[in-house]
């Protein structure tokens, strides 16, 4: 199976089979990535318009075979379909060969992980624990603006095009971010909520309530001193940006922080509905009755890390280690309960082992 990869969400590069290409012209990299994000067929004369509008039929026409021909080059004569009034991509099976071929757009990807958080059954607004895996897959995808870095100078119509699609893209994200910010606080995994946080606001650096919940997060997490640069941060972007002060709210919470009176954070989410597939040792004798699980937020965070890394293809083994007695088990415990409760298709499998005899079962 043969694969051409499209990162466009960030400076563009395109890969065939894991190796990255060269193409050799920018209106090129442009009309591929054109054809990949629309998903369509286009008419010869509308491509023309899109990359040439200053040339006439002649010259635009003439323009276009010289980038198919750049394009066939660089994509080894498969993926495109070109006939004598439309060109587009195809991902199918190449009926020359026999053999498959699949086109993987990340820009795709970040739509179709987005659209999954719509079938759960409750407002696009809000998020479930199985709207994380997505959401936090989605964003990973995400290195930058829409072909960041990208630009045609003689072409106005591919620019405008582009920037609308930027626009349409970071609003997109910003909505992800704040939900998994929303997710992770109520959690309290502070450290994940901060990083998703900054991702938000490096999206609209004058967003004051953005500003307020890094400085929550930071004052949750105990770095009050974190929180109290939020806030200066904040002052000086809006004096250099817009030459006014910080809302009146926003200004009443630096005061709460710096004076000890900070909000408290919010109440962890104890879900009580677990998958009745967990494993006994993992479930306790009484599920309702199980103990609050404290001062371990920091390890539940780091292993919360690695399993959204594998979640999104980058698998690893983890090992927890320690002394007799001093909570790994519970750990794990608690880290299996949050897990399958966050994605309730994870399986989890155990086994025990005697460390001084061998014996156990797999």
């Amino acid at each position: 199976m043969s694969c051409l990869a499209l990162h466009l969400l960030g400076p563009p590069h395109v890969e065939r089979d894991g190796v990255p290409i060269q193409v050799d012209t920018r209106k090129a990299i442009a009309l591929l990535a054109y054809l990949a994000v629309t998903g369509e067929n286009h008419r010869r004369a509308s491509l023309v318009n899109l990359l040439w509008p200053e040339y006439d039929h002649t010259r635009g026409r003439a323009a276009l075979r010289r980038t198919l021909y750049a394009l066939r080059k660089a994509l080894a004569g498969t993926w495109l379909e070109v006939d004598q009034e439309e060109i587009g991509l195809s991902p199918g099976a190449d009926p020359s060969t026999g053999s498959g071929q699949t086109l993987w757009v990340d820009v795709d990807q970040f739509h179709r992980r987005l659209t999954a958080c719509g079938a759960h059954g409750h407002p696009a607004s809000q998020v479930c624990p199985a709207c994380v895996a997505s959401l936090t897959q989605a964003v990973a995808l995400v290195h930058g603006d829409f072909l960041a870095g990208f630009s045609l100078r003689d072409s106005v119509n591919f620019d405008d095009w582009q920037f609308f699609q930027a626009d349409a893209l970071r609003r997109e994200l910003a909505g992800a971010l704040e939900r998994l910010v929303r997710w992770h606080s109520a959690q309290r995994d502070f450290e994940p909520a901060i990083g998703y946080a900054r991702r938000w606001l490096a999206l609209d650096p004058l967003d004051e309530e953005t500003h307020c919940q890094l400085m929550r997060l930071y004052t949750w997490s105990g770095q009050r001193s974190d929180a109290l640069r939020q806030y200066r941060e904040c002052a000086q972007v809006l004096e250099d940006q817009l030459g006014v002060p910080p809302q009146e709210t926003t200004t009443k919470l630096y005061k709460a922080i710096e004076e000890g009176r900070a909000p408290p954070p919010p109440v962890p989410d104890r879900r009580s509905d677990l998958p009745a597939r967990l494993p006994a040792f993992l479930q306790g004798e009484d599920r309702a009755e199980r103990p609050v699980f404290v001062a371990r937020e920091h390890e539940l965070a780091q292993l919360d890390r690695y399993l959204a890394g594998t979640l999104s293809g980058q698998a690893r083994v983890v090992f927890v280690t320690g002394e007799a007695g001093t909570g790994k088990t519970a750990l794990i415990q608690e880290f299996a309960l949050r897990a399958q409760a966050a994605h309730p298709e994870l399986v989890i499998a155990w086994g025990h082992g005697n460390a001084h005899t061998g014996v156990g079962d797999p």
